[in-house]
């Protein structure tokens, strides 16, 4: 019986101890802009964090590249993905090298809402990684990451002026007849 009743309080010490998990993020610190796993077809990242309660939080922008012999190549969210799911299982992966942007962000909020936004120009394709932490004291405790891929913006390609040049004739008298049954 005594070993029943130390069990128990050894089970219910253990499950009301406070543990920091590395793994969870914090539900008052959301990445709101980019959404997880996003593409941008853009020169400029957009960063922006929701805070809904007085906090810190430390917020760091790198570039995932895949390390082959000492070259470094631009890589996809899926490659980074699968290489974690390999080493998870304990399988050789694939070796990342993560380059920061800029220095870390510090941001305190002292508001129950409030946003740290930043934006960084001429941005290279590639995958970038947004890791957003809540500081307490120095420490973190909360931590939540999002990955996005940066793509060039495709070439649009111009629609033609069929009603801006100057005709005349019968081509006048068409593109006016156009204009009526269907408008500007």
């Amino acid at each position: 019986m005594k070993k029943y009743i130390i069990a128990v309080l050894l089970i219910i010490m253990m499950l009301s101890s406070t543990v920091v998990s590395f793994a969870a993020s914090d539900p008052a610190v959301i990445i709101v802009n980019p959404t997880v796993g996003s593409t941008i077809y853009s020169t400029n990242l957009l960063i922006s964090v929701k805070v809904t309660q007085p906090k810190t939080i430390r917020v760091t922008v790198t570039e995932e590249k895949k390390k082959i012999n000492d070259n470094y190549y631009s890589t996809t969210i899926d490659e980074i993905e699968k290489a974690e799911q390999a080493r998870e299982v304990g399988k050789p992966a694939s070796t990342f090298v993560s380059f920061k942007l800029e220095e870390a962000d510090i941001y305190v909020s002292q508001n129950y809402l409030s946003f740290y936004t930043k934006r960084f120009e001429k941005v290279t394709p590639g995958t970038y990684k947004i890791k957003v932490e809540t500081l307490l004291d120095g420490q973190v405790t909360y931590s939540s990451e999002s990955l996005v891929m940066m793509k060039e913006k495709p070439v649009e390609i111009t629609a033609a002026k069929i009603f801006s040049s100057s005709q005349s004739g019968a081509t006048q008298f068409l593109q006016n007849l156009l204009k009526s049954i269907f408008g500007n």
